[in-house]
């Protein structure tokens, strides 16, 4: 007596078949591969979609020393604290210094997404060998902050640090 479901097997079954889930005509195929991205040309540059570890600011005392040492450039929303490095100037560093004042932690991650994405698309134009520390100011309206806003805001800023490239550094003792 047959039972029903072997009514629906096929007479002819794939020997070569060795794993259920894999039909057994791509067993040999290989997957294709992405052509190679062409090699970079001239110095480096924040071109690409990524914001490197060399970009950024990550010890305290480089922040200490950009709030110490280095000059105020204040816009409607931020405070951006710039200094001379001393080394030969390379490229440029940012760190971000957002606080609880801003907002909950979803607010502070999304205007350092905002920041880091200006950073990477201006890094043409800012010099080289500065490190730059950006904070917001207490009355930033995170929430309807866009790239937008932040970047009519930040430009001027910019520009001025195109024009004097080398900051005065602050006296320690005013």
């Amino acid at each position: 007596m047959e039972t029903i479901h072997e009514k629906n097997v096929p007479a002819l079954q794939d020997q070569a078949q060795t794993h259920s889930r894999l039909p057994g005509a791509l067993q040999h195929e290989e997957r294709q591969g992405h052509p190679a991205p062409p090699p970079c040309q001239g110095p480096q540059t924040l071109r690409h979609l990524g914001f490197p570890k060399a970009f950024h600011l990550v010890r305290r005392r480089e922040f200490l020393a950009c709030y110490e040492q280095g000059r105020r450039l204040h816009s409607k929303g931020f405070i951006l604290f710039v200094l001379q490095r001393p080394a030969p100037p390379e490229h440029w560093r940012v760190g971000l210094a957002v606080s609880k004042k801003t907002g909950h932690a979803v607010l502070r991650n999304r205007v350092k997404r905002l920041l880091r994405e200006f950073f990477r698309l201006h890094g043409p134009e800012i010099p080289g060998g500065i490190d730059i520390v950006a904070v917001p100011k207490k009355h930033l309206d995170a929430a309807g902050l866009t790239l937008d806003i932040l970047t009519r805001d930040l430009e001027p800023v910019i520009s001025k640090l195109k024009a004097s490239p080398e900051p005065a550094s602050r006296r320690a003792d005013s």
